[in-house]
């Protein structure tokens, strides 16, 4: 993802998301196992967390629930 001309910021938490020059969050940090930079359409719905996202990417989540259902 190319990160030219956002901002990067933190929340109260600590996670980290880049901002577009509108004030609008485009983007943030994968909490999961990746760890890597991804849109926010990379990860699922979840109202409750940052920018109504979830803190792990869709790739990040279905490998950790397909772990839990095998153990």
């Amino acid at each position: 993802m190319n990160l030219e001309g956002l901002t990067e910021k933190r929340n109260r938490m600590g996670t980290l998301f880049y901002e577009n020059n509108n004030g609008e969050m485009v983007a943030k940090v994968c909490r999961g196992e990746c760890g890597k930079v991804k849109s926010l359409e990379d990860f699922g719905k979840n109202k409750e967390c940052l920018g109504g996202k979830q803190a792990s990417c869709r790739q990040c989540s279905s490998n950790h629930y397909r772990r839990y259902r095998e153990e």
